[in-house]
Order: C-alpha cells, then structure tokens, then sequence
C-alpha cells in the first residue's frame, strides 16, 4: 500500500508541478531526504502527514489498514483528479469573487459622482 501512496504523493507533485527541491523546503526536509522516500517502499506518518499538508492532498484516505484489499489505482486517480477540479474551480470562483468585488466598487463609485 505504502508504493501506491508514494506513487499518489509524485503525481500530485507533478501536476502541482512542484519540484522535490520545493517540496523539500515546504516541510523543512532536505531533498535527498524526499528521494529516499520516493525509492523506498514505505513512508513514516510524520513525513506523509507533513507532505499531505504541504500538497493540501489527505493521503491518509488511500490506505485502510482494515482492508485487506488494495485501493485501485483508478480510484487513487479518480480522487486525486477530483481534488484537482475542485481546487480549480475554487481559484476560478475565487477570481470571479475578486472582480464582483471590483465591479461593485466601480458602481458605487459611479453612483456617488451622479449625486
């Protein structure tokens, strides 16, 4: 299980596009460090807890120790690419927030020259 959580963990990195220097840095760990985690087949909790928490990704939800049987790689994907939206549709009404905002400063600026 340990494999398909650390193979999880570097695809988020790469659509997140985040470099092992980079991550390294968001959880205060050397790079080296990350790699040897990336090679190896198990992971601490502490360091998944960190990179969970650094990638904003619950990397917890893929293992189950109550299973006796194996996430699918389908659903890892399945989770994972629905964070993705998700997380792009927040930026997206995010920025759809920020110009309201604007546009309603606009108006009451406008309404305030025309009395």
């Amino acid at each position: 299980m340990s494999k398909e959580i650390i193979e999880a963990i570097k695809d988020v990195q790469f659509r997140k596009r985040i470099t092992v220097i980079k991550l390294a840095r968001m959880i205060g760990k050397s790079p080296s460090s990350i790699y040897k985690v990336f090679e190896s087949e198990s992971i601490s909790v502490n360091m998944l807890f960190q990179i969970s928490k650094a990638l904003g990704v619950n990397f917890f939800k893929l293992f189950n120790p109550l299973e006796e049987t194996k996430a699918s790689n389908s659903d890892s994907l399945n989770y994972k690419e629905e964070n993705l939206q998700l997380k792009s549709q927040i930026t997206a009404l995010e920025q759809e927030i920020k110009y309201l905002k604007e546009i309603n400063s606009l108006l009451s600026a406008k309404a305030n020259l025309t009395s």
